[in-house]
């Protein structure tokens, strides 16, 4: 009886060894699929939590990109209209400076008309006088004659 029972202890003690070998391999398999569903659930977060960074990155660089676009358009508009102001200035200035000219072109006519008239009646009056002339009348107005001319 006793090598049975030894047979029986030896036989029990086999099977509480490759029970406890069960537990440990089923222990270590099920913390192996834990890890790996907490390494899957972190690769996801982390996924997730890269992408949302990216989301977030790419909405301030279209912001910047608006914003930087806005400001050139700014620009431009301020140079359009300040070429448009330049434009009209010199137009306003080229128009005063032509007037300026055909007054002075005027003027100058008139100049021209009162001289010649002024001539005319000098030399008329010399012709009409009743003396003759002096040498210093005449000299006068072969000056003026000459002035004019």
């Amino acid at each position: 009886m006793r090598k049975v029972s030894q047979t029986r202890e030896k036989m029990a003690k086999e099977k509480a060894e490759e029970d406890a070998i069960a537990r440990q391999r089923e222990a270590r398999d099920k913390m192996h699929a834990l890890r790996e569903k907490l390494d899957g659930e972190v690769d996801k977060n982390g996924l997730l939590e890269q992408l949302k960074a990216t989301d977030e990155g790419l909405a301030r660089a279209m912001a910047e990109d608006e914003e930087l676009q806005n400001a050139k358009m700014q620009q431009r508009r301020a140079l359009l209209r300040a070429r448009r102001k330049n434009k009209q200035a010199q137009e306003v200035e080229d128009q005063r400076i032509k007037d300026k000219v055909d007054m002075i072109e005027e003027e100058q006519q008139e100049r021209q008309a009162i001289s010649e008239d002024y001539l005319r009646k000098m030399f008329k009056r010399s012709a009409d006088a009743d003396g003759e002339e002096t040498k210093e009348e005449k000299q006068k107005r072969l000056d003026l004659l000459n002035e004019y001319l």
